[in-house]
């Protein structure tokens, strides 16, 4: 991040723009992303733009509290957006001072003369101020504090404190104010090792087998890995439901609420490495990915289109509907399979550093209907296990209530299934954190 130049006019009139978008509808950040920055036909100007927007969200709590306190008067709303990106860009840096003149110069050609000069005294104490905000939150780590220091609800802020202790929880939420690294997750194969000795001086390693860390700026390198087929743009953390899982060649295999598709990108091709990446070995092999209808089926079909060593289907349907089985009939597919991975919606609460714009649609209600929900569809996924099968349920929440409580009652209320393994990794500086839980079915006597 910090080798990153100064934005153009044009890339920071984008980032103003989906920043406003966001104040004003709340929608998705990466929906707004990509509405916003696909005009920029550079991937760095794009992955830049975007670093700016999340560093917008990431601080957004002590970036208002900053303005508003040096803005007696209300500045008019574009100027005031424009004043909370330029923050935005300050507190990504090591250095804020650099990116002051830059902004300044921007809000002078935008608005005027008289304007610039006052964003200038306001960007000039924003590390200050920001600082202090800090400062506070490390000598008093209430959850008030902490919430205003780091950006997140407080209500989440004192749940975390309450579950995880107050180490644990600051290390998270010092964490998720970080931008994230691009990880790349290999195939593994022989042509996936000899484009990564190509691209050597594009990737770093990392932690996790088969990820690498895309260095800083090498965005063209990204693209070609990407379109090869044998790299995928994942965080290590969702590799832990398809390892636990464990596709093996020849079986069949349902990833449900699959999209876009990352899970069951990676179930073929543990099912491929196990076959000692024998293309044939795997010509039985049975890949169903199901979600529910809507526009995140195109990256979903996108997704499987690159998978050509095995058999692979996408189906638009809600589990919650019980439409599978006469989608699964009409294609001639079977009812049972070997394994089935329900990676079920959940509350985000391992993702937000990655998604940063959550953690302020988030309710405190929300925690329970999420588990409700999830109750439900681990209900309606036990039907499409075979008996000896495996059933594997994941979250990207580190909340216990949508994990270790939900894999109880399922164990408790399935007694046909047993809980094998399970476990919640919070987010770290390499990972994001959730939950994953392998159940298998009793066979029939």
């Amino acid at each position: 991040m910090e080798n990153r130049k100064n934005f153009d006019f044009a890339e920071k009139a984008a980032v103003c723009a989906a920043a406003a978008d966001y104040l004003e509808s709340g929608a998705k950040a990466d929906g707004i992303s990509d509405r916003r920055f696909r005009v920029f036909h550079s991937a760095g100007a794009r992955a830049q733009a975007n670093a700016v927007f999340m560093g917008f969200l990431r601080n957004f709590f002590p970036i208002k509290a900053a303005v508003e306190e040096f803005c007696k008067k209300s500045p008019r709303p574009a100027l005031k957006v424009a004043l909370f990106c330029a923050c935005a860009d300050l507190a990504t840096r090591k250095k804020a001072f650099q990116a002051v003149d830059s902004w300044v110069e921007f809000i002078k050609a935008k608005f005027s003369k008289g304007e610039s000069g006052f964003a200038n005294a306001v960007l000039r104490k924003f590390p200050e101020f920001t600082g202090k905000i800090a400062e506070k939150a490390e000598k008093n780590p209430s959850a008030g504090n902490l919430s205003l220091a780091y950006s997140h609800p407080e209500w989440l802020v004192k749940k975390w404190i309450s579950e995880f202790g107050l180490e644990t929880a600051l290390e998270i939420l010092k964490n998720n104010r970080i931008p994230s690294d691009v990880f790349l997750r290999s195939s593994g194969s022989e042509a996936a090792r000899s484009l990564e000795k190509k691209f050597e001086k594009s990737l770093r390693p990392s932690p996790f087998k088969n990820f690498k860390i895309l260095a800083g700026g090498n965005w063209e390198a990204a693209e070609e890995l990407l379109k090869s087929g044998e790299f995928y743009a994942q965080d290590p953390s969702t590799s832990l439901a398809p390892a636990l899982l464990n596709p093996r060649a020849g079986d069949s295999i349902l990833d449900l609420c699959a999209a876009p598709g990352g899970k069951s990108r990676m179930c073929a091709d543990l099912a491929l490495r196990s076959a000692d990446f024998q293309k044939p070995a795997c010509s039985n092999s049975l890949l169903v990915s199901v979600d529910a209808p809507g526009p995140r089926m195109k990256k979903l079909e996108e997704n499987l289109s690159k998978i050509d060593f095995l058999k692979s289907h996408s189906i638009a349907s809600d589990l919650e509907s019980d439409g599978l089985v006469p989608e699964l009939e009409k294609r001639g597919l079977p009812a049972l399979f070997d394994g089935v991975l329900l990676d079920a919606p959940c509350s985000n609460t391992g993702v937000l550093r990655r998604r940063p714009d959550a953690r302020y649609r988030l309710k405190e209600s929300d925690i329970s209907s999420c588990s409700e929900l999830q109750r439900t569809l681990m209900a309606k996924s036990a039907k499409f296990v075979k008996p000896g099968g495996r059933l594997v349920y994941s979250t990207c929440s580190i909340e216990r209530e949508e994990n270790f409580r939900n894999a109880e009652w399922f164990a408790k209320n399935f007694p046909d299934f047993e809980l094998v393994e399970g476990k919640i990794c919070l987010p770290s500086l390499f990972s994001d954190g959730g939950g994953a839980f392998l159940f298998k079915r009793r066979s029939r006597i």
